[in-house]
């Protein structure tokens, strides 16, 4: 081969060296499909989002308002939000032993449904509650949950309820509702999977030597005392419906703890786990997700739309949990970001562990107990002036 033939080759190589490159890219982007090679080599965290959308298949929760007359308050939020679901329901605020006899008559008025996702992104409660206000359903009011963990821009939960929670069909026939940020990104996100599932380098090298993933060091423990973590995560014990909390003799069963000290062994154990699920899912590396804040705007915009009255409410939680939730750097987040576009445009803020409430039951660190959201929902309707 004469060197005039050799550089014409390198130079046809030279321009489809990156097109090969990119195929074989492309190729092992495709492979991330395998749920097993996923797992091994992703960051990916799989996220409850059955409540994202409106299905053809109808409501996983009815919405629809009963007709005597009760009204109806909707809680957009997280799994802390969840309980409301069932509470209130005039069934249990009969009988809630925190309530006066005229605060029962009065709570027998108001029945609880839920808008809620496991630490979900306000992109994922916007959703949900535009889509039911296209059926036609519409709450008498609204509680709007504000942790902090649904603005950490890092939160693996975060990134794939925002990525996972909405469909490119929606978004698209919706798009003047959307950021265009969230529009661009689950294209991309749809495109390369390996974007999508967050590409761990680590894990990928230590798959390749036939390593298994590292579990962190509470659930280490966990497993040498003969302890599922799965068992610590009693927010899986928060139903649907006040029905599936009631027995055959009418009175109600919640799998909690009263005024649980986190001294005692049993309790170090569970609060703790609960603490390091959090720091590892959605506290780490905290940086703040403006576009979170722009679906709180167009929350409120959409709640003002069609006169439908709400408050924003910060969720009470055990003290174990104050140095992640409750810090310097949490609470001028607070003060100097959140709390201020919310007043801005006129709405009202308050935060739950500093109303009067008489209930001390936890359903694990981060979860107040469901037996004590009738009087919370009492509370932060009061708050409200209803």
């Amino acid at each position: 081969m004469n060197s005039k033939s050799t550089n014409k080759v390198w130079k046809q190589w030279i321009w489809w060296k990156p097109i090969a490159v990119f195929v074989l890219f492309l190729a092992f982007d495709r492979l991330l499909t395998i749920p097993y090679l996923r797992n091994r080599v992703t960051n990916y965290k799989s996220v409850d989002l059955t409540l994202a959308e409106v299905s053809s298949n109808g409501d996983p929760v009815d919405y629809e308002k009963e007709k005597d007359g009760t009204k109806q308050v909707w809680a957009l939020g997280t799994s802390r939000s969840k309980a409301f679901n069932a509470f209130p329901d005039p069934a249990y605020s009969k009988m809630d032993p925190f309530l006066t006899e005229e605060e029962k008559k009065k709570m027998g008025e108001w029945k609880g449904k839920a808008i809620s996702f496991p630490g979900g992104s306000f992109l994922n409660f916007y959703t949900r509650f535009y889509q039911l206000l296209e059926r036609g359903y519409k709450p008498d009011f609204v509680f709007i949950e504000i942790s902090p963990g649904s603005f950490n821009r890092n939160s693996l939960i975060n990134i794939y309820s925002k990525q996972e929670g909405l469909s490119i069909p929606y978004a698209l026939s919706h798009y003047n509702r959307f950021e265009t940020e969230t529009i661009a990104r689950l294209f991309v996100t749809r495109t390369f999977l390996s974007y999508r599932y967050q590409f761990n380098f680590t894990k990928f090298f230590d798959f390749l030597q036939g390593k298994e993933g590292k579990a962190p060091l509470l659930e280490k423990a966990l497993k040498d005392m003969n302890i599922d973590p799965n068992e610590l995560n009693r927010n899986s014990g928060v139903r649907d419906t006040i029905d599936q909390y009631l027995s055959a003799d009418g009175k109600a069963h919640f799998d909690d703890d009263f005024d649980p000290n986190p001294s005692t062994n049993l309790y170090a154990i569970k609060y703790m786990w609960m603490v390091n699920e959090l720091q590892r899912t959605i506290y780490s590396d905290f940086i703040m997700d403006y576009e979170q804040l722009e679906y709180v705007s167009r929350i409120i915009d959409v709640l003002n739309e069609r006169n439908i009255p709400f408050i924003f409410w910060k969720p009470k939680f055990h003290s174990v949990l104050d140095p992640l939730e409750n810090n310097e750097f949490t609470q001028k987040l607070y003060s100097e970001v959140i709390i201020p576009k919310i007043t801005e445009k006129g709405a009202t803020y308050i935060d739950a562990s500093k109303l009067p409430l008489k209930c001390n039951y936890y359903q694990d660190a981060a979860h107040y107990s469901s037996r004590c959201y009738t009087e919370l929902a009492k509370e932060i309707l009061k708050a409200a002036g209803k």
